[in-house]
C-alpha cells in the first residue's frame, strides 16, 4: 500500500507552502543527502548476498572492483562528455525509477520490459522539469552548455506521456502482464504533478527520490538482506552502510567547502555528485531485482 507515502509527500508539501525558497532546498539536501545516500549504502553487502547465492558470475573481489571503477568512470563520462552525459545519466535514473516501481508487477521479461521502466522514470523527470521548466532549463544549460526550448521540453513530455498510456493500456489492460491498477498509477503520477507544481525543483525531487524512490528500495533491500522489517533489520541496514554513506557524505562536503561551491544556486554540481554513485547503484540493484 502507498498510503503512507501519500501522507508523507502531503506532509512535505505543507512544509513547503511554510518555507521559503532557499530552506526548501535546504531541507532538500538534507532529505537527499541522509536518506536518499543511505539508500545506496549497502551495495556492497547486496553484492556480498548475491555472490553467496551464486548469481553473480564474478568473485567478491572483483565485483567490488568493478563497482569503484564504475564511479570512476561515470564521473570521468561527465568531465569528457558534459553534452551527452546529462542524457545518460538520466536514462540510467528513469530506468532506475521505473524498475523500482514496477519490476516486481511485471511478469515480461526482455527489452520491452525495461523499455517501460524507462518510459515511467522519464515522464517522473519531465513533469518535475515541466512544472520547474525555468529553474530545470538553466540547470540543464549549465551541465550541457547550451540551451534547451520549453518547447521541447513539452514536446517530450507529450511523447512520452503517450507512450506511457499505450504501455499501460497493453501491458496493464490487455496482457495483464503488468499487475497494476492503471487508475491508480495516473493518480499517484497526478499527486506527484501537484507537489512539483508547488515546490521548489529541489525539493520536488527530494520528495519523489525520498519518499517515493529511496524508502521503497530500502525496504526492498531489508526483506532481500534479513527476510524481515523489525526495527532491528533496519539499524543493522544503517550500521553496515554507515562507514560508506560517511565517506560519501565527507567527500561532497569536502568538495563543496574546498571549491566554495554553493549547492543551493548551482544544482549542476549536485548532478555530478548523484551521477557518481548512481550509476554503480542500478547496476547492483539491476541484479538484485533480477535475482528477485
Amino acid at each position: 500500500m502507498k498510503i503512507p507515502y501519500f501522507m508523507l509527500s502531503l506532509v512535505a508539501l505543507w512544509i513547503s507552502n511554510l518555507s521559503a525558497d532557499y530552506y526548501e532546498d535546504i531541507f532538500a539536501l538534507t532529505l537527499i543527502l541522509s536518506i536518499g545516500l543511505i539508500h545506496g549504502t549497502n551495495d556492497l553487502q547486496i553484492i556480498s548476498v548475491l555472490n553467496k547465492k551464486g548469481v553473480l558470475r564474478m568473485s567478491a573481489t572483483q565485483s567490488i572492483i568493478v563497482y569503484i571503477l564504475s564511479i570512476f568512470a561515470i564521473l570521468l563520462i561527465f568531465y569528457q562528455f558534459q553534452n551527452w552525459a546529462l542524457f545518460f545519466f538520466l536514462l540510467i535514473s528513469a530506468f532506475h525509477f521505473g524498475e523500482q516501481h514496477f519490476s516486481l508487477l511485471f511478469d515480461r521479461k526482455g527489452i520491452i520490459r525495461l523499455l517501460l521502466f524507462v518510459i515511467y522514470g522519464l515522464e517522473v523527470f519531465l513533469l518535475l522539469f515541466f512544472f520547474n521548466a525555468t529553474e530545470s532549463l538553466q540547470v540543464i544549460s549549465d551541465i550541457v552548455g547550451y540551451q534547451i526550448t520549453y518547447q521541447t521540453l513539452e514536446f517530450g513530455l507529450l511523447i512520452n506521456t503517450g507512450l506511457m498510456c499505450i504501455s499501460f493500456l497493453y501491458f496493464g489492460l490487455y496482457t495483464k502482464e503488468l499487475r497494476i491498477n492503471i487508475l491508480f498509477e495516473f493518480l499517484v503520477l497526478g499527486f506527484l504533478s501537484l507537489i512539483f507544481f508547488t515546490a521548489t525543483l529541489l525539493w520536488s525531487f527530494a520528495i519523489y527520490f525520498v519518499i517515493w524512490h529511496s524508502v521503497p528500495s530500502i525496504i526492498h533491500q531489508l526483506k532481500t538482506m534479513y527476510n524481515d522489517l523489525s526495527k532491528g533489520s533496519l539499524l543493522k541496514y544503517l550500521k553496515n552502510g554507515s562507514l560508506y554513506w560517511a565517506l560519501a557524505l565527507s567527500t561532497f562536503l569536502i568538495l563543496v567547502f574546498v571549491f566554495n561551491i554553493d549547492v543551493v544556486n548551482y544544482k549542476s554540481y549536485l548532478v555530478y555528485f548523484l551521477a557518481g554513485i548512481t550509476f554503480p547503484h542500478v547496476l547492483v540493484m539491476a541484479t538484485l531485482f533480477k535475482d528477485s
